[in-house]
């Protein structure tokens, strides 16, 4: 059977998908590492910080006072967190 291009939905798609499901899961380890410092990382303020503005949401954690040192180690251990996913 031969499929033509109309029949095939863009491979864009099939991409942003994939960007999608990604997207999700490192925003739940960021939620998660972020929550043992008190904050509640709501997906509105995910996508605002993080995928509007491409600034940081351990911006959040620097706001409250949480040292750099700290803040460090929230990063390892969300990139630790989303590589097991």
């Amino acid at each position: 059977m031969e499929f033509k291009s109309a029949d095939r939905p863009p491979r864009f798609q099939l991409f942003r998908s994939r960007d999608l499901v990604t997207e999700g899961l490192y925003f739940q380890a960021t939620r998660e590492v972020l929550a043992q410092v008190g904050i509640d990382l709501a997906p509105e303020h995910f996508r605002e910080i993080s995928l509007r503005r491409g600034e940081s949401t351990f911006q959040l954690a620097a706001q409250r006072g949480v040292p750099n040192e700290a803040i460090a180690c929230l990063r390892t251990e969300r990139d630790r967190l989303y590589s097991r996913r």
